[in-house]
C-alpha cells in the first residue's frame, strides 16, 4: 500500500512538472512567433523601401534580391514555430484532461512567469529524501524486509494455547450458574515442520533475494 501511495504521488508530481514545462514552452514559442511576425512586417516594409529606391535608381537589383531573401527566410521559419506551438498546446491540453480543440483557460507569456525568489545553490539531502520515487523504493525495501521475517518465522515451531469452558461446579444449586463457578480447560500444542522438501528454505532464500534486489533498487534510486 505504501509503495502504491508513493507511486501515485510520483505520478502526480510528474504530471504537475510536465504541465509547468508545457506552459513555459507555450509561453516561449508564443513569444518567438510574435517576434518573428514583427520581423516579417519590418522586413516587408524594408523591401518596399528598397523597391522604391530601385525605381529611383538609388538601389540595385542585388539589394532588392537580398531583402527578398531575408523576408523569405523569416516567412519560412514562422510555420515551424506555429507547428511547435500547436503541439505544445495540444500536450498541455492533454495533461489537463482536455481535448485538443478545447480552449485554454489562460494565456501564457514569458513576462508573466516568475521564478522562485530564492533558488538553492545545492540540493539538500532532506529534499532528496522527500522525493516520491525515493520514498517508494524505501517502502519496497521495508516490505521486502518484512517478507524475510515472515519466511523465517514459517520455519520455526508454532506454539498455540486454546481455552474452552468445560462446565459449572458449585456446592449449592442456587449458585451453580454463577460466572465465578465456571471452570475452564487449557490446552497447548507445538507444531514443527519436518518434511517440506526444502520448500520453506527455498522461500526464505527467495525472500532474501527479493530483499537484496529492493536494496539495490533503493541505492540506485537515491
Amino acid at each position: 500500500r505504501d509503495v502504491a501511495a508513493e507511486n501515485l504521488s510520483a505520478t502526480r508530481l510528474t504530471v504537475a512538472a510536465n504541465v509547468v514545462l508545457a506552459a513555459i514552452n507555450v509561453a516561449g514559442l508564443s513569444e518567438q512567433a510574435r517576434l518573428v511576425r514583427g520581423q516579417i512586417e519590418t522586413q516587408r516594409q524594408a523591401l518596399e523601401i528598397t523597391q522604391r529606391l530601385r525605381r529611383l535608381g538609388a538601389a540595385s537589383e542585388a539589394d532588392e534580391s537580398a531583402q527578398q531573401l531575408q523576408l523569405a527566410s523569416l516567412e519560412a521559419n514562422l510555420p515551424t514555430l506555429e507547428r511547435q506551438l500547436a503541439q505544445q498546446g495540444h500536450l498541455l491540453r492533454a495533461l489537463l484532461g482536455r481535448y485538443p480543440a478545447d480552449p485554454l483557460d489562460a494565456s501564457f507569456s514569458l513576462a508573466e512567469l516568475r521564478p522562485p525568489a530564492e533558488l538553492p545553490t545545492a540540493v539538500p539531502a532532506r529534499l532528496v529524501e522527500t522525493r516520491p520515487d525515493v520514498r517508494a523504493a524505501e517502502a519496497s525495501l521495508r516490505s521486502a524486509n518484512a517478507l524475510v521475517g515472515v519466511a523465517r518465522a514459517n520455519r520455526l515451531p508454532t506454539f498455540s494455547i486454546t481455552a474452552s469452558g468445560v462446565g459449572q461446579a458449585s456446592s449449592t444449586l442456587s449458585q451453580l450458574f454463577q460466572s465465578s463457578n465456571r471452570f475452564w480447560s487449557l490446552t497447548g500444542g507445538l507444531t514443527q515442520p519436518l518434511f517440506d522438501g526444502g520448500t520453506l528454505a527455498a522461500r526464505e532464500r527467495a525472500a532474501w533475494a527479493q530483499r537484496d534486489a529492493a536494496a539495490a533498487l533503493y541505492r540506485q534510486t537515491v
